[in-house]
């Protein structure tokens, strides 16, 4: 029998509460693993037992699979619109593929009938825009109830508050790990130069990656860190396209699964993958959503990506919790970690469109380690994968020295300092306000250097000349 945790009912009760207060076209926004399937369709039973009629709509037959086997633990009665539907459902629960209702919908009267019979929709993977055509053929008073672990389109023309109202966020990835939920990763990668990669539409190019990533330098490395870290460990591999994934499971001798296969095919391989230990499988994106292997060890990202949607759930693949399984290894090979950050860390979800990402890039502050190829913070000194100690640089004695300084040699060093830069080191060190060397500056060129150093606009100097200089003589 199955059991809410406490903060899937806790979202049950927030999106309950956002009903209440007049919202009908919610977005549920929860980690891949944290039990999105298990969360509506508590919501679904209950609503069925009132009565009211619900639909659940997917973009992969394999959402449909798991949500309709869900429904079956839950005892819920459902039926299946598929492309063989005739007829008009009777069933108060309903399961279908958003391409067929959209085209059921466009050729006959009583289907768009039938979705005005819909007291509450479900829309499963709700940042894909595929689903936002069906919300025209809804009656107002329709509770819709959008699911997904990354409330982000990349298409900024097409938000989600252009459909929904509400956002109720879930446990951050982090919270889960720390409360045994998820698996803890590690991660490991390789620095390349992603800069040789061609854009097309906002995104890495399909084709350049393919030529990229099929360098035998690179491969020699993807082959030489599979054995150092995932040695024996189920690895999933993500590749840029399925020519590449052939490539791949080739050279490795692989596992490979791509969309074009025969859906028995399809299943026959991944039943080899998930009850073979240490099985190795190349893909691309088939399995990025809807498909659950609790055990896999390992994920590689043998592709670059600028969709954060894709990023946290390429890597969700393997972040689920067994009863011999509590952490997970992350090749990355992409420089993504650069882009987006660690999978883990907390991030705050809008319903609006991102904002225009700065021009500089790969700018989050991580490392590898030269012994190992960890990917650790910028700051950490100690690798807490194999113990190497990082150096000591010539600019981190110095910044350590001018951190002891007392007050009266901090004075004597900025009136002393031949530069602006060096007063700018000195303040840092120190931890004292820019005001504080503002006050120290005695000419306009100064103002000037510094606004250069820190990459001012050219109106802050004469501000801050009539500031700190005309008015202290």
């Amino acid at each position: 029998m199955i059991q809410l945790r406490n903060y899937q009912q806790s979202l049950i009760n927030s999106i309950r509460e956002d009903m209440r207060k007049g919202h009908n076209r919610i977005v549920l926004q929860s980690p891949t693993g944290s039990g999105k399937t298990v969360i509506f369709s508590f919501m679904v039973k209950q609503a069925s037992t009132r009565n009211l009629r619900c639909l659940i709509l997917t973009n992969r037959i394999e959402l449909l699979e798991q949500t309709g086997g869900t429904f079956d633990k839950l005892s819920i009665p459902w039926e299946n619109i598929t492309a063989d539907t005739r007829s008009i459902p009777r069933s108060d629960v309903l399961v279908a593929m958003v391409e067929t209702i959209k085209r059921r919908c466009a050729a006959r009267l009583d289907f768009q009938v039938l979705l005005k019979s819909i007291d509450l929709l479900i829309v499963d993977e709700v940042h894909i825009a595929a689903f936002d055509p069906v919300f025209a053929y809804l009656k107002p008073e329709c509770y819709v109830i959008g699911v997904t672990a990354t409330p982000i389109r990349q298409n900024a023309k097409k938000p989600l508050s252009d459909n929904f109202t509400s956002l109720v966020p879930g446990p951050s990835i982090s919270l889960l790990i720390a409360e045994k939920f998820l698996s803890s990763p590690k991660y490991f990668g390789v620095s390349v130069d992603v800069s040789k990669i061609k854009m097309k539409a906002g995104e890495f190019d399909e084709r350049s990656q393919e030529q990229f990533f099929s360098d035998a330098k690179l491969f020699s490395g993807l082959k030489e860190n599979l054995e150092k870290h995932a040695k024996g460990l189920k690895t999933m591999i993500f590749c840029p396209s399925v020519a590449s994934s052939q490539q791949v499971a080739h050279d490795l001798k692989c596992l490979h699964v791509d969309g074009g296969m025969a859906p028995a095919e399809r299943d026959r391989i991944l039943t080899t993958f998930e009850t073979t230990p240490g099985a190795i499988i190349t893909n691309c994106a088939i399995t990025t959503t809807g498909y659950d292997c609790p055990n896999i060890e390992c994920i590689v990202l043998y592709r670059a990506t600028t969709s954060l949607p894709l990023f946290l759930q390429i890597i969700g693949r393997g972040s689920r919790v067994t009863q011999t399984k509590r952490t997970f290894i992350i090749l990355d090979f992409g420089m993504n970690i650069q882009r987006f950050g660690y999978w883990h860390i907390d991030r705050a979800w809008s319903l609006d469109p991102l904002k225009k990402k700065s021009k500089k890039k790969d700018v989050f502050p991580v490392k590898f380690c030269p012994q190992c190829g960890a990917v650790v913070s910028v700051n950490v000194k100690t690798c807490e994968y194999c113990g190497y100690i990082w150096p000591v640089t010539e600019k981190e004695r110095v910044f350590a020295e001018l951190q002891e300084l007392r007050y009266e040699d901090v004075q004597r060093r900025m009136n002393e300092a031949t530069s602006v830069e060096e007063m700018e080191a000195l303040r840092i060190a120190k931890g004292y306000k820019i005001g504080y060397l503002l006050h120290k500056f005695k000419n306009e060129e100064q103002f000037k250097e510094y606004a250069k150093l820190k990459g001012y606009h050219p109106n802050w100097v004469p501000r801050q000349i009539e500031k700190y200089l005309q008015n202290n003589p």
